[in-house]
Protein backbone atom coordinates (compact mmCIF):
# COMPACT_ATOMS: atom_id res chain seq x y z
CA UNK A 1 0.00 0.00 0.00
CA UNK A 2 2.81 2.38 0.94
CA UNK A 3 4.73 1.53 -2.25
CA UNK A 4 1.61 2.15 -4.36
CA UNK A 5 1.13 5.59 -2.81
CA UNK A 6 4.79 6.50 -3.42
CA UNK A 7 4.57 5.39 -7.07
CA UNK A 8 1.40 7.42 -7.58
CA UNK A 9 2.96 10.49 -6.03
CA UNK A 10 6.08 10.06 -8.17
CA UNK A 11 3.91 9.78 -11.30
CA UNK A 12 2.03 12.96 -10.41
CA UNK A 13 5.32 14.82 -9.88
CA UNK A 14 6.57 13.71 -13.32
CA UNK A 15 3.32 14.84 -14.92
CA UNK A 16 3.60 18.16 -13.07
CA UNK A 17 7.19 18.71 -14.23
CA UNK A 18 6.26 17.88 -17.84
CA UNK A 19 3.38 20.31 -17.60
CA UNK A 20 5.74 23.00 -16.26
CA UNK A 21 8.15 22.35 -19.14
CA UNK A 22 5.29 22.90 -21.55
CA UNK A 23 4.30 26.08 -19.69
CA UNK A 24 7.83 27.50 -19.86
CA UNK A 25 8.17 26.66 -23.55
CA UNK A 26 4.83 28.26 -24.27
CA UNK A 27 5.78 31.27 -22.18
CA UNK A 28 9.06 31.60 -24.04
CA UNK A 29 8.05 31.01 -27.66
CA UNK A 30 4.33 31.71 -28.03
CA UNK A 31 2.85 33.87 -25.30
CA UNK A 32 5.08 36.97 -25.73
CA UNK A 33 4.50 37.10 -29.47
CA UNK A 34 0.76 36.78 -29.00
CA UNK A 35 0.77 39.60 -26.47
CA UNK A 36 2.86 41.86 -28.71
CA UNK A 37 0.62 41.09 -31.67
CA UNK A 38 -2.47 41.75 -29.55
CA UNK A 39 -1.34 45.27 -28.70
CA UNK A 40 -0.27 45.94 -32.28
CA UNK A 41 3.49 45.83 -31.68
CA UNK A 42 6.30 44.57 -33.87
CA UNK A 43 6.89 40.84 -33.25
CA UNK A 44 10.34 41.07 -34.82
CA UNK A 45 11.43 43.06 -31.78
CA UNK A 46 10.77 40.05 -29.53
CA UNK A 47 12.84 37.81 -31.80
CA UNK A 48 15.80 40.15 -31.29
CA UNK A 49 15.66 40.19 -27.48
CA UNK A 50 14.48 36.59 -27.04
CA UNK A 51 18.02 35.06 -26.77
CA UNK A 52 18.79 37.44 -23.89
CA UNK A 53 16.03 35.91 -21.74
CA UNK A 54 16.82 32.27 -22.62
CA UNK A 55 19.59 31.63 -19.99
CA UNK A 56 17.48 33.24 -17.27
CA UNK A 57 14.47 31.11 -18.11
CA UNK A 58 16.53 27.91 -18.27
CA UNK A 59 18.13 28.74 -14.92
CA UNK A 60 14.73 29.49 -13.39
CA UNK A 61 13.34 26.23 -14.73
CA UNK A 62 16.27 24.18 -13.36
CA UNK A 63 15.95 25.80 -9.92
CA UNK A 64 12.20 25.26 -9.93
CA UNK A 65 12.56 21.60 -10.95
CA UNK A 66 15.21 20.98 -8.30
CA UNK A 67 13.11 22.62 -5.60
CA UNK A 68 10.03 20.65 -6.64
CA UNK A 69 11.97 17.39 -6.63
CA UNK A 70 13.52 18.13 -3.23
CA UNK A 71 10.18 19.02 -1.66
CA UNK A 72 8.64 15.87 -3.12
CA UNK A 73 11.48 13.69 -1.83
CA UNK A 74 11.21 15.21 1.64
CA UNK A 75 7.46 14.66 1.63
CA UNK A 76 7.82 11.00 0.57
CA UNK A 77 10.50 10.37 3.22
CA UNK A 78 8.36 12.00 5.88
CA UNK A 79 5.36 9.88 4.93
CA UNK A 80 7.54 6.77 4.89
CA UNK A 81 8.94 7.51 8.34
CA UNK A 82 5.49 8.20 9.72
CA UNK A 83 4.28 4.88 8.29
CA UNK A 84 7.27 3.06 9.79
CA UNK A 85 6.58 4.63 13.18
CA UNK A 86 2.93 3.59 13.01
CA UNK A 87 3.90 0.04 12.02
CA UNK A 88 6.53 -0.07 14.79
CA UNK A 89 4.04 1.10 17.40
CA UNK A 90 1.48 -1.43 16.19
CA UNK A 91 4.07 -4.23 16.33
CA UNK A 92 5.21 -3.06 19.77
CA UNK A 93 1.64 -3.07 21.09
CA UNK A 94 1.01 -6.48 19.55
CA UNK A 95 4.23 -7.83 21.05
CA UNK A 96 3.26 -6.41 24.43
CA UNK A 97 -0.07 -8.23 24.20
CA UNK A 98 1.69 -11.48 23.27
CA UNK A 99 4.19 -11.07 26.13
CA UNK A 100 1.45 -10.35 28.68
CA UNK A 101 -0.53 -13.33 27.43
CA UNK A 102 2.52 -15.59 27.71
CA UNK A 103 3.27 -14.28 31.22
CA UNK A 104 -0.33 -14.88 32.27
CA UNK A 105 -0.27 -18.41 30.84
CA UNK A 106 3.04 -19.14 32.56
CA UNK A 107 1.78 -17.81 35.91
CA UNK A 108 -1.35 -19.94 35.57
CA UNK A 109 0.74 -22.98 34.72
CA UNK A 110 3.05 -22.49 37.71
CA UNK A 111 0.12 -21.82 40.03
CA UNK A 112 -1.54 -25.05 38.95
CA UNK A 113 1.69 -27.05 39.32
CA UNK A 114 2.53 -25.70 42.77
CA UNK A 115 0.07 -27.68 44.98
CA UNK A 116 0.53 -30.86 42.94
CA UNK A 117 4.29 -30.74 43.25
CA UNK A 118 4.17 -29.90 46.95
CA UNK A 119 1.92 -32.89 47.57
CA UNK A 120 4.22 -35.21 45.63
CA UNK A 121 7.29 -34.00 47.52
CA UNK A 122 5.54 -34.36 50.86
CA UNK A 123 4.81 -38.02 50.12
CA UNK A 124 8.30 -38.72 48.76
CA UNK A 125 11.00 -40.38 50.86
CA UNK A 126 13.91 -38.32 52.18
CA UNK A 127 16.29 -40.19 49.82
CA UNK A 128 14.38 -39.21 46.68
CA UNK A 129 12.92 -35.84 47.66
CA UNK A 130 15.81 -33.64 46.53
CA UNK A 131 16.26 -35.46 43.23
CA UNK A 132 12.55 -35.22 42.49
CA UNK A 133 12.66 -31.52 43.29
CA UNK A 134 15.47 -30.62 40.90
CA UNK A 135 14.02 -32.88 38.19
CA UNK A 136 10.60 -31.25 38.39
CA UNK A 137 12.02 -27.73 38.61
CA UNK A 138 14.06 -28.24 35.46
CA UNK A 139 11.18 -29.85 33.56
CA UNK A 140 8.61 -27.22 34.53
CA UNK A 141 10.87 -24.21 33.83
CA UNK A 142 12.43 -25.97 30.80
CA UNK A 143 15.90 -25.54 32.31
CA UNK A 144 18.63 -27.65 30.69
CA UNK A 145 20.53 -28.35 33.92
CA UNK A 146 20.12 -27.96 37.65
CA UNK A 147 21.82 -28.70 40.94
CA UNK A 148 20.68 -28.74 44.56
CA UNK A 149 23.27 -27.97 47.24
CA UNK A 150 22.47 -28.24 50.94
CA UNK A 151 24.26 -26.17 53.56
CA UNK A 152 26.48 -27.94 56.05
CA UNK A 153 28.70 -26.74 58.86
CA UNK A 154 31.48 -28.12 61.02
CA UNK A 155 33.36 -26.46 63.84
CA UNK A 156 35.89 -24.96 61.43
CA UNK A 157 34.12 -24.93 58.09
CA UNK A 158 30.91 -23.84 56.39
CA UNK A 159 30.14 -25.26 52.97
CA UNK A 160 27.39 -26.36 50.59
CA UNK A 161 27.37 -29.89 49.19
CA UNK A 162 25.71 -31.27 46.09
CA UNK A 163 22.86 -33.58 46.98
CA UNK A 164 20.96 -33.82 43.68
CA UNK A 165 21.61 -32.81 40.07
CA UNK A 166 19.89 -32.77 36.69
CA UNK A 167 21.99 -33.14 33.50
CA UNK A 168 25.25 -32.47 35.37
CA UNK A 169 28.22 -34.62 34.37
CA UNK A 170 29.20 -35.69 37.87
CA UNK A 171 29.94 -39.33 38.78
CA UNK A 172 27.87 -40.82 41.60
CA UNK A 173 31.03 -41.57 43.55
CA UNK A 174 32.25 -37.98 43.48
CA UNK A 175 31.31 -35.45 46.14
CA UNK A 176 31.03 -31.85 45.00
CA UNK A 177 31.11 -29.12 47.59
CA UNK A 178 32.02 -25.45 47.88
CA UNK A 179 33.13 -23.53 50.91
CA UNK A 180 31.35 -20.25 51.59
CA UNK A 181 32.88 -17.72 49.21
CA UNK A 182 34.34 -20.36 46.88
CA UNK A 183 33.17 -20.13 43.26
CA UNK A 184 29.76 -18.83 42.24
CA UNK A 185 27.82 -21.29 44.40
CA UNK A 186 29.97 -20.57 47.45
CA UNK A 187 29.68 -16.83 46.86
CA UNK A 188 25.88 -17.04 46.83
CA UNK A 189 25.99 -19.12 50.01
CA UNK A 190 28.13 -16.47 51.67
CA UNK A 191 26.20 -13.40 50.51
CA UNK A 192 22.73 -14.96 50.64
CA UNK A 193 21.52 -13.03 47.57
CA UNK A 194 20.00 -14.43 44.38
CA UNK A 195 21.93 -13.98 41.15
CA UNK A 196 21.04 -14.46 37.50
CA UNK A 197 23.80 -13.94 34.95
CA UNK A 198 23.70 -13.98 31.17
CA UNK A 199 27.47 -14.27 30.66
CA UNK A 200 28.34 -17.73 31.99
CA UNK A 201 32.11 -18.17 32.43
CA UNK A 202 33.75 -20.19 29.66
CA UNK A 203 33.75 -23.89 30.49
CA UNK A 204 31.67 -23.40 33.64
CA UNK A 205 28.92 -25.73 32.48
CA UNK A 206 28.25 -27.58 29.24
CA UNK A 207 25.26 -29.58 28.06
CA UNK A 208 25.74 -32.73 25.98
CA UNK A 209 23.01 -33.65 23.53
CA UNK A 210 22.54 -35.43 20.25
CA UNK A 211 23.16 -32.11 18.50
CA UNK A 212 26.58 -31.66 20.08
CA UNK A 213 28.02 -29.71 22.97
CA UNK A 214 26.49 -26.34 23.85
CA UNK A 215 26.76 -23.75 26.60
CA UNK A 216 23.60 -22.35 28.26
CA UNK A 217 23.04 -18.61 28.11
CA UNK A 218 21.59 -17.96 31.58
CA UNK A 219 22.56 -19.18 35.02
CA UNK A 220 20.36 -18.78 38.09
CA UNK A 221 21.82 -19.13 41.58
CA UNK A 222 19.23 -18.97 44.33
CA UNK A 223 19.89 -19.12 48.09
CA UNK A 224 17.22 -20.96 50.07
CA UNK A 225 16.68 -19.86 53.68
CA UNK A 226 14.54 -21.04 56.56
CA UNK A 227 12.06 -18.90 58.50
CA UNK A 228 14.88 -17.58 60.70
CA UNK A 229 16.76 -16.35 57.63
CA UNK A 230 19.52 -18.97 57.90
CA UNK A 231 20.84 -20.48 54.66
CA UNK A 232 19.78 -24.11 54.20
CA UNK A 233 20.49 -24.66 50.49
CA UNK A 234 21.58 -23.19 47.18
CA UNK A 235 19.83 -24.03 43.92
CA UNK A 236 21.73 -23.64 40.67
CA UNK A 237 19.93 -23.82 37.31
CA UNK A 238 21.02 -23.17 33.74
CA UNK A 239 18.95 -22.38 30.68
CA UNK A 240 19.08 -20.95 27.17
CA UNK A 241 16.46 -18.36 28.10
CA UNK A 242 16.14 -15.96 31.00
CA UNK A 243 14.29 -17.13 34.10
CA UNK A 244 11.21 -14.98 34.71
CA UNK A 245 10.28 -13.50 38.09
CA UNK A 246 7.41 -15.98 38.36
CA UNK A 247 9.80 -18.88 37.75
CA UNK A 248 12.29 -17.62 40.34
CA UNK A 249 9.51 -17.32 42.93
CA UNK A 250 8.26 -20.80 42.02
CA UNK A 251 11.74 -22.35 42.33
CA UNK A 252 12.29 -20.68 45.69
CA UNK A 253 8.94 -21.81 47.11
CA UNK A 254 9.33 -25.43 45.98
CA UNK A 255 12.94 -25.60 47.16
CA UNK A 256 11.95 -24.30 50.59
CA UNK A 257 9.09 -26.81 50.80
CA UNK A 258 11.56 -29.73 50.57
CA UNK A 259 12.79 -28.98 54.08
CA UNK A 260 9.34 -28.88 55.70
Amino acid sequence: MEKRKSNLLFFLVIVFIIGMVGFFLHSYFVLPQNLIAAIGGDTNLFEEIQPIFLPSMVYAFVVFSFATGLITWLFIERQRNVTKEIIYIEKFIEQEKVTKKEDTEQTTKLTEQLPLLKKELTNATSETRFQLTINHLCNITEAVAGAFFIAKETEALRYVELIAAYAYQIPDSKTLRFEYGEGLVGQIAKEGKALQISAIPEGYIRILSGLGQSTPSYLLLLPIKNKEGVLIAVVEMANFKEFSKEEVTFIEEISSHVFL
